[in-house]
C-alpha cells in the first residue's frame, strides 16, 4: 500500500481573504476554571477559501426592540399560535402539578426534591470535604438547581397568566414568588467547596450562578406580569430581596472574594450571571437610584464580550456559550427596552448565531469539543437559546435554525414570538457551510444542510483563549450522514473518575500521545511531563492555515508543535471531501520514545470487535475494514495497531450514562525521534 502525502493544490478560484472566524453542567469546579488569566494570545494565521461567507447581520445599531407589551400584543393577534399557545397553557398546568420549589435544608429534602443535582454522592475532586462542608456544598448548588428551572418556569407561567389568567397557575406564580422573597441570600455559599478547597472562608465565597437565574427568573416575571396583578406587599418584597442581593454582588466585584472577580475571568459564566444580575435589578429598582450597580454590571458583560471573539466565537465552546449567553441576552434586552444599546449592539452577538450553527453536524449531532456535554442539535437547551436569541437581535440566522434545524420551543414565550414572525418569512437566509475560526479554533465544514446526507468534518486547533478545553489541538472529526466514522469522547460529567484520563486528555481525542502509556496511567502529572498537552496559555496555541476549501471538501494543516512538553514538532495535514478524509501526521520529537495515535470509531463496543490487519512482509503498514468504512495506515518505521475499548458521551445522544466504542490504536514499535503516519479513512458504501 502506498499512501501519498496530501498536497495543497491550489484551484483557479481560490480567493484571498480575511480570516473567517465566523460561534450540562450546574458549573465548573474551581480548578479547571480558574486556570490561568489569558490576556490575547497568538491568533491563527489568514484563510484562505474558495468562496466567500458573508456574515448575516443582526438588528441594525437604533432599530426599536419590541417592548413586552408589543410582543404579547403579537403574539395574541396571530390565529396561526391557537395551538402553540395552548401548548404554553398546558406546559404552566403541568408546572403547578409539580409544585411549589421550596429551599431544602438537609440532604434528604434536597435528594427528595425537584432539584436532583449532578452529585448524589461526593465525586473524586470532593471526596475529601468532611459531611458539614459536603452537605453545605450540595445546598448551594441544590439553589444553582433551582434558579436554572425558575429562570425558565416562572416567566413562562407568568406569560401564562398574562395569557389567561388561570386561578392555579396565578396562584403558583404568587407562592413561588413569595417563597423566593423569603430566599436570604438567592444563592447560599458553599459552591467552591472541593478538595483543594476544603473549609468556606469566612464571608463566604460571594455570589455565583444561582444569583444570576433567581435574579433573572423575578425580574423577567415581575416585567411581564402587568402593574397591580400582584397581592399587596409581594412586589415590595421582592424589591427589597432584589435590593439586597445588589449590594451584595456589588460588593462581591468591588472586594474581589469570589475567584472570578479575584482572577477577572470575564470569560466565566460564573462572572457573567452575577454580572447579569446587577443589571436586572437596577433596572427593576431604578437605574438613577442604583447608577454605580448598574454600571459596573453593564462594563462587566461589555468586557466579557470583549474577550469573545469579534465574529461570535464563544471561547468556552457552545454549551457554556449556551449558558452565559442567557444571562448576556437577558440583560442586553432588558437594557434596550430601556434604551441603553450597549450591550444589543455589540459585534460579538451580531455573529454568534452563525458561529453557534456551524456546531451542527449531519445525524442531529454537535460539534462537542469543549466540555460540551452530551446534545442533540434538536435539544431544548438550544430551542430556547436560539429563540432567546432572536426575540432579542432579530437576527436571520436564529430564525433559520429553529425553522430548518432544531424547531421552536413550544413552552417559552419567546418561542411563540419566534414563531410568530417565522410564519411571515416567504424565504430564510442560510449561513455558509463552512468557517475557521482564529478563537475557539476550528475548522468547521459540511457539505450542504441536508442532514440525512451532508458529510461534516472538523478540525480542531487552539488559542491562548481557550477555556474549558481539552487536550484535543489536532483532533479531526468525520460524520457521513448518519453515520458516525471518526469521533471523540466528548463529556459526560466532571465527576466520573476517568473524565481527567479518558474524556479530557489526549486519549479521548484522535490525537498523539508521546510513550507508551495506556489510558489509565494518563495522569495529569504524566501528560504535563510529555505524553499529553499542556493546559497554559503559551502552549494552548495551534493555529490552522487552509489552503483552500469550498463545499466539495479542502485541504487544510494544524500545527502542534508548541503543545507538548516533549515534542519538537507535530503538524498535522488533512484533505477531505464527502467520502474520505486522508491524513498525514509529522512528528519530531526532543528524544526519542513511541509515538502513539488514535482514532475513536463511531463503532459500539456491542458489536465484534474490529480486527486490524497487517502483514509480516508489511510492517509499516495496517489497515480496518468496518461497517461501511475502512481505514488504511502507512508509516515509515514500523507500526503496530490495536483495538482497545474507550468510554464516551457521543456515540447514543439517548444514553443515560456514557457509552463504549471501538478505538484503533497506532503506535509505533520502537521508540523514535522522528515519525510520519499517513491515514486514509474512506466510506465504503
Amino acid at each position: 500500500m502506498s499512501i501519498p502525502k496530501p498536497m495543497f493544490m491550489p484551484r483557479v478560484t481560490l480567493l484571498t481573504l480575511p480570516l473567517l472566524s465566523l460561534v450540562f453542567f450546574s458549573a465548573c469546579s474551581k480548578e479547571h476554571s480558574a486556570q490561568q488569566e489569558r490576556p490575547s494570545g497568538e491568533l491563527a494565521p489568514i484563510t484562505q477559501v474558495s468562496e466567500q461567507a458573508d456574515l448575516i447581520p443582526a438588528v441594525k445599531a437604533g432599530e426599536t426592540l419590541m417592548s413586552t407589551d408589543e410582543a404579547f400584543e403579537k403574539v395574541m393577534s396571530d390565529a396561526s399560535l391557537v395551538e402553540a399557545r395552548q401548548r404554553l397553557l398546558d406546559r404552566a398546568k403541568k408546572d403547578v402539578d409539580r409544585g411549589v420549589i421550596h429551599r431544602p435544608e438537609t440532604l434528604d429534602e434536597l435528594y427528595n426534591s425537584q432539584l436532583s443535582i449532578r452529585y448524589k454522592k461526593r465525586p473524586a475532586h470532593m471526596s475529601e470535604l468532611n459531611d458539614e462542608m459536603w452537605r453545605t456544598f450540595a445546598l448551594a448548588l441544590g439553589d444553582t438547581g433551582a434558579g436554572t428551572r425558575l429562570a425558565v418556569r416562572l416567566p413562562r407561567m407568568a406569560a401564562a397568566v398574562r395569557i389567561q389568567k388561570d386561578p392555579e397557575v396565578y396562584a403558583y406564580v404568587v407562592d413561588q414568588l413569595q417563597e423566593l422573597a423569603s430566599w436570604a441570600p438567592l444563592q447560599r455559599p458553599g459552591w467552591s467547596l472541593r478538595n483543594s478547597n476544603l473549609q468556606l472562608k469566612p464571608g463566604g465565597d460571594g455570589a455565583w450562578l444561582g444569583t444570576g437565574t433567581l435574579v433573572r427568573a423575578i425580574t423577567e416575571s415581575l416585567a411581564i406580569l402587568p402593574e397591580g396583578s400582584l397581592p399587596d406587599g409581594l412586589r415590595e418584597a421582592l424589591h427589597q430581596r432584589l435590593a439586597s442581593e445588589l449590594a451584595a454582588v456589588y460588593d462581591d466585584f468591588v472586594s474581589k472574594r469570589p475567584w472570578y472577580a479575584k482572577g477577572q475571568a470575564v470569560q466565566s459564566n460564573q462572572w457573567i450571571l452575577p454580572s447579569e444580575a446587577l443589571v436586572r435589578a437596577s433596572i427593576t429598582l431604578g437605574v438613577d437610584a442604583n447608577r454605580e450597580a448598574y454600571e459596573l454590571g453593564v462594563q462587566n458583560l461589555i468586557r466579557s464580550m470583549d474577550f469573545q471573539g469579534k465574529q461570535g466565537e464563544f471561547v468556552e465552546g457552545h454549551s457554556y456559550a449556551r449558558m452565559s449567553l442567557a444571562g448576556i441576552l437577558s440583560a442586553a434586552r432588558a437594557m434596550a427596552q430601556e434604551g441603553d444599546r450597549r450591550l444589543i449592539d455589540h459585534p460579538f452577538l451580531a455573529n454568534f448565531p452563525t458561529w453557534f450553527v456551524h456546531h451542527y453536524q449531519p445525524g442531529d449531532s454537535m460539534l462537542n469539543s469543549f466540555d460540551s456535554g452530551r446534545h442533540k442539535s434538536t435539544s431544548w437547551e438550544y430551542k430556547e437559546l436560539l429563540a432567546d436569541f432572536y426575540t432579542a437581535t432579530a437576527n436571520p440566522v436564529a430564525l433559520w435554525a429553529m425553522e430548518t434545524r432544531s424547531g421552536f420551543p413550544a413552552d417559552t414565550f419567546n418561542g411563540l414570538v419566534a414563531q410568530a414572525d417565522a410564519a411571515s418569512v416567504d424565504e430564510f437566509e442560510m449561513p455558509p457551510l463552512f468557517a475557521n475560526y482564529e478563537l475557539a479554533t476550528h475548522l468547521n465544514w459540511r457539505s450542504s444542510w441536508d442532514d440525512k446526507t451532508a458529510t461534516g468534518f472538523w478540525m480542531r486547533g487552539g488559542s491562548s483563549r481557550d477555556f474549558h478545553d481539552h487536550m484535543d489541538r489536532g483532533h479531526v472529526n468525520f460524520i457521513v450522514g448518519e453515520r458516525k466514522i471518526l469521533i471523540e469522547a466528548g463529556t459526560f460529567n466532571y465527576g466520573l473518575k476517568n473524565y481527567l484520563t479518558h474524556f479530557r486528555g489526549v486519549a479521548g481525542h484522535n490525537v498523539l500521545q508521546v510513550g507508551d502509556f495506556t489510558p489509565e496511567q494518563l495522569t495529569p502529572e504524566v501528560m504535563k511531563a510529555g505524553a499529553g498537552q499542556i493546559f497554559d496559555e503559551e502552549h494552548r496555541v495551534a493555529p490552522i492555515t487552509v489552503e483552500w476549501m469550498d463545499a466539495t471538501g479542502g485541504s487544510a494543516s494544524v500545527d502542534v508543535s508548541g503543545c507538548y512538553a516533549s515534542v519538537k514538532r507535530w503538524v498535522r495535514y488533512v484533505t477531505w471531501d464527502a467520502k474520505q478524509l486522508t491524513v498525514r501526521d509529522e512528528v519530531e520529537l526532543h528524544a526519542a520514545d513511541t509515538v502513539l495515535f488514535r482514532w475513536h470509531l463511531g463503532v459500539s463496543d456491542d458489536v465484534r470487535r474490529l480486527a486490524v490487519q497487517s502483514s509480516p512482509d508489511a510492517l509499516q503498514s495496517l489497515s480496518l475494514q468496518a461497517n461501511g468504512f475502512s481505514i488504511e495506515a502507512e508509516a515509515d518505521s514500523a507500526i503496530t495497531g490495536q483495538i482497545e475499548i474507550m468510554p464516551d458521551a457521543t456515540l447514543d445522544l439517548d444514553a443515560e450514562g456514557p457509552t463504549n466504542h471501538q478505538c484503533l490504536v497506532v503506535q509505533s514499535a520502537e521508540p523514535v525521534s522522528s515519525f510520519i503516519l499517513n491515514t486514509v479513512i474512506k466510506v465504503t458504501e
